[in-house]
């Protein structure tokens, strides 16, 4: 004979089942009852589709400039590459919500708003493109956030007030341009 707890044990190895899920499993439909099952697509958000829609109808240039005005804001931080994607819908949001703009669409007066926006806080931070003279690198620096400069061998150092922010070009000699010595360059002490 069969021992009378056989079908008891099997039945309570199956995890998860339930009288809810339907007949008692068999050997052959055993296998499939952990498997997760499959979630169905999200529905297209309208709001997110409409912002996508008017903001992929400007020029690349336009739209460029907008994700790096919204870096100003303090809203989007991310790639700016002019592609349209959840950071760059979030950002916009986060704007909007702040100047209190719920609901507006992304016309040329919310555009606007955005840059001027972005302008006022470059010019708060006094940022500017600056030619270190040892490096020949052009650099956008902060000013007002780093206003001490000091020459450094084959470059520059920009610091805040308090030296907790350091911005630092430098350039390299032929040869001392492979990932190592760079990395050795880089942690020397410098005077």
């Amino acid at each position: 004979g069969r021992c009378p707890f056989a079908k008891r044990a099997a039945r309570t190895s199956i995890i998860g089942w339930s009288a809810t899920d339907g007949p008692w499993p068999t050997p052959a439909t055993a296998g499939t009852l952990n498997k997760p099952k499959p979630k169905p697509a999200p529905a297209p958000d309208p709001a997110f589709e409409a912002a996508r829609s008017a903001f992929e109808a400007l020029p690349e240039a336009e739209r460029r400039a907008l994700q790096d005005a919204l870096v100003w804001t303090g809203d989007y931080n991310s790639v700016i590459n002019g592609a349209f994607g959840r950071r760059t819908y979030d950002a916009i949001l986060a704007w909007r919500t702040r100047e209190n703009r719920p609901g507006e669409t992304l016309d040329a007066r919310a555009r606007a708003g955005i840059l001027a926006a972005a302008e006022a806080a470059r010019r708060a931070a006094r940022f500017s493109l600056r030619t270190d003279p040892a490096s020949g690198v052009v650099i956008g620096v902060p000013e007002a956030r780093l206003p001490k400069r000091t020459a450094l061998p084959g470059g520059t150092r920009w610091q805040s007030a308090d030296g907790r922010i350091t911005l630092e070009t430098r350039s390299a000699a032929p040869g001392e341009t492979d990932l190592d010595a760079l990395f050795e360059r880089t942690i020397a002490p410098v005077p």
